[in-house]
């Protein structure tokens, strides 16, 4: 007798030719049924921490329980649509990007203990442990740009990290131990800071790297701008990105990529200075060739967020490693800081 093939169900919606809605997160093996119904086929498995790319929603009444639901997820599964059950997945809450500024050991922080932006080497040194024993994987701005795009699937542990400022403090405690972890991380520099010298080492100031240091530490970070001569406040301590026109900040923001190019020739990613936008810095950022600008504004990085108005977090110095965890995870939470007090 011949064995009757599988009836994959009629693509009746065009479904397959829609947009990606969503991604999924799996924490395990998950089973992909021929039907939304758990008594279907299962004709395949996702594998564990995988994104995966969803095409929509359903909702289904439960066959004992006419008065539940139980959620499905549809699929691309090679040219042909599939299921998944919603209690075996997870929806993508979204890109966790840590942002950093200043570090210092206990001590040596004499003048920064007031400032939210100053983190203990023993705190990042914990929250970077965590990040690699719990299995994160650090991703570029260009994977994050790739999320956006729907052009590339993600693992479901990633992080993104950067440093804003380009001080010296980042390289010389923040680069070896991400060095020994084999993790990478954006650094957002004020390229008319950079220092034709190595600096000798001072805990009571904020310094800035060098060429020999911004070149040496290439293997670890991205290095991508956050603007030349605009990271600066005006006499109401305003950034004074908001009182420049237009041509000015894109002046600025097309100079700073030219300044560092010898570092690193893509430059596509700014970070505003002061955490500064609004609908004209953010044009004159795509104008200089910027494809993503990051703010200070707190949250994680969703698909439909606007590129260039991107959201990040802030973990302190005194965060318990369960916050951080809750963080940088993809649970139904949302964890911030507030009250962010920035070095100036």
């Amino acid at each position: 007798m011949r064995q009757k093939k599988n009836q994959f169900p009629a693509d009746t919606l065009k479904q397959l030719d829609q947009p990606v809605y969503d991604y999924l997160v799996t924490t395990e093996k998950t089973p992909i049924y021929e039907n939304a119904d758990e008594k279907s086929t299962v004709i395949g498995f996702l594998s564990a921490n995988l994104r995966y790319p969803v095409l929509s929603r359903i909702a289904k009444k439960v066959e004992f329980d006419s008065s539940s639901m139980s959620s499905w997820f549809i699929i691309d599964l090679g040219g042909r649509l599939a299921f998944i059950d919603g209690q075996d997945v997870s929806l993508d809450k979204g890109i966790p990007i840590l942002t950093y500024h200043h570090l210092l050991p206990d001590n040596e922080n004499k003048l920064f203990r007031h400032t939210s932006t100053t983190t203990s080497v023993t705190a990042f040194k914990a929250q970077m442990d965590y990040l690699k024993q719990a299995g994160y994987q650090t991703i570029t701005l260009d994977e994050v740009d790739g999320y956006l795009k729907k052009k590339i699937n993600l693992p479901g542990k990633v992080v993104s990290i950067t440093f804003d400022d380009g001080l010296k403090s980042v390289y010389r405690y923040a680069y070896p131990i991400l060095k020994a972890h084999a993790q990478l991380a954006t650094l957002f520099v004020i390229s008319s800071r950079i220092k034709f010298h190595d600096q000798k080492w001072d805990p009571n100031g904020l310094q800035f790297m060098s060429r020999h240091e911004l070149k040496n530490s290439r293997d670890v970070f991205d290095i991508q701008s956050h603007s030349h001569f605009l990271h600066r406040l005006d006499n109401k301590n305003q950034p004074i990105i908001f009182s420049r026109s237009y041509r000015t900040v894109k002046l600025d923001f097309a100079h700073s990529r030219r300044v560092l190019a010898p570092f690193n020739p893509f430059q596509r990613y700014l970070a505003y200075p002061f955490g500064a936008y609004n609908g004209q810095v953010m044009d004159a950022a795509k104008a200089a060739g910027m494809m993503l600008a990051l703010t200070t504004i707190q949250g994680k990085v969703k698909l439909g967020d606007n590129p260039y108005a991107l959201k990040r977090l802030y973990a302190l110095r005194n965060d318990p490693m369960e916050k951080f965890a809750q963080m940088v995870g993809n649970g139904e939470q949302q964890i911030i800081n507030k009250d962010i007090i920035v070095d100036q």
